[in-house]
């Protein structure tokens, strides 16, 4: 049983410790959401300084046209969000459920090794340690090996409960990430309707009365 607690403890140091927070795959879509912003940032600074121009057929019909592909750009930007999201979610949730396992595993040998180290102090008393000990100094040793069996098994339990603690805090920040994730799928639909009509804007434009003139 010891063996197999220490290479369960050693299994959840180095998960904790040794596996990255997220897998790399996730570096690549964060990079490409930071092009994507910048590319957004630029095109609608650019729109900012048209709009300040003066109005003729040609700069209305630029700004129609920079508005869309803003939104064609945000529409990129929210599918690389909800695509980095979900695969965070799914990285955390098999966090969870590995360290889960290895958690209970742990913390059911270490509640077994508590009772039966108190059993045996409860059980056996100073007396019947003298008796069965060659000497006084043996006896000592013994005592002291059960003590510091005793608060080694305690500590060990309460970082177990701890890093449980810890592991609750990562399922609640599962379950904020798949909220964003909703929120994000509905500000796309928005996305893709405002793309909708300002595609419609841009045909009644060229379809009016001044763009019709020979």
């Amino acid at each position: 049983k010891l063996v197999l607690l220490f290479f369960l403890a050693f299994s959840l140091a180095s998960f904790l410790f040794l596996y990255p927070a997220f897998a790399q795959s996730t570096d690549e879509l964060s990079e490409q959401l930071q092009n994507k912003q910048a590319e957004i940032e630029k095109l609608e600074a650019q729109l900012q300084d048209a709009e300040n121009q003066e109005k003729t057929l040609k700069s209305q019909l630029n700004l129609i046209d920079g508005q869309t592909q803003v939104t064609v750009l945000k529409i990129e930007e929210t599918d690389l969000k909800i695509e980095k999201l979900q695969r965070e979610i799914n990285e955390l949730s098999t966090r969870i459920e590995r360290i889960s396992g290895t958690l209970d595993s742990l913390s059911e040998i270490l509640l077994k090794r508590i009772v039966q180290t108190y059993k045996y102090s409860n059980t056996v008393s100073t007396f019947d340690l003298l008796l069965s000990s060659h000497g006084f100094a043996e006896l000592i040793e013994r005592l002291k090996y059960i003590q510091v069996a005793q608060a080694y098994d305690k500590k060990k339990l309460y970082e177990l409960q701890a890093t449980k603690l810890a592991y609750n805090d990562q399922k609640e920040d599962k379950v904020t990430r798949q909220t964003e994730a909703e929120k994000l799928q509905k500000d796309l639909e928005v996305y893709k309707a405002q793309l909708v009509q300002q595609k419609k804007i841009k045909m009644n434009f060229w379809q009016s009365p001044k763009m019709m003139k020979p």
